[in-house]
């Protein structure tokens, strides 16, 4: 019982933080983008080991992001997709560049998202949204960030691999879906 209300009281801690984050912005100037959509697959894939074919088409999504312009400048991403593997987990971030631009280019890196750093490949200075889908092939995640996305073309970026290694990578750029922040 102890451990349930435990989970309960995190649970209620962490929709609070976000609900601040998601409502303090409206009337702080808050920059709301989202994109969605059907992914675009990745031409140049390469089938190997892990897929012999691109687990990603067909694959559709939404993108919700909410940037913070008050004194925390936080911003909050959301997520959603649908039409992929039932049961299967992906590497996912936000990219600094259009899916028409070298298919996202980079991550998208803070503090200068125009030269991204080796070093600053982590949760700290980059948007890592790593989900699972469930038993239909859809997943949701979602990541707060202690920087704000600057304004401009970005993209997020499905990969091939499970989870995103230290270093940020994560294997071959499955799908790209566009948000206009």
């Amino acid at each position: 019982m102890r451990a349930r209300t435990r989970t309960r009281a995190v649970g209620a801690g962490i929709a609070l933080a976000i609900g601040a984050l998601v409502a303090a912005p409206a009337s702080a100037g808050a920059n709301v983008a989202i994109g969605g959509g059907t992914f675009t697959a990745n031409p140049a894939f390469v089938a190997n080991d892990l897929d012999a074919a691109n687990p990603a088409i067909g694959a559709s999504g939404r993108v919700h992001m909410v940037v913070n312009g008050g004194q925390d400048g936080q911003t909050l991403v959301t997520l959603q997709v649908e039409g992929l593997p039932a049961g299967r987990s992906f590497g996912s971030h936000l990219h600094r560049d259009s899916c028409a631009s070298a298919f996202g280019g980079p991550h998208y890196q803070a503090p200068d998202p125009a030269t991204p750093v080796a070093a600053n490949a982590d949760t700290s200075h980059e948007v890592w949204l790593d989900f699972t889908t469930n038993a239909v092939g859809r997943g949701r995640t979602q990541a707060v960030v202690p920087f704000e996305v600057l304004s401009s073309s970005r993209s997020v970026v499905i990969h091939q691999n499970d989870h995103t290694a230290v270093g940020g990578t994560a294997g071959q750029r499955l799908a790209c879906l566009d948000i206009n922040v």
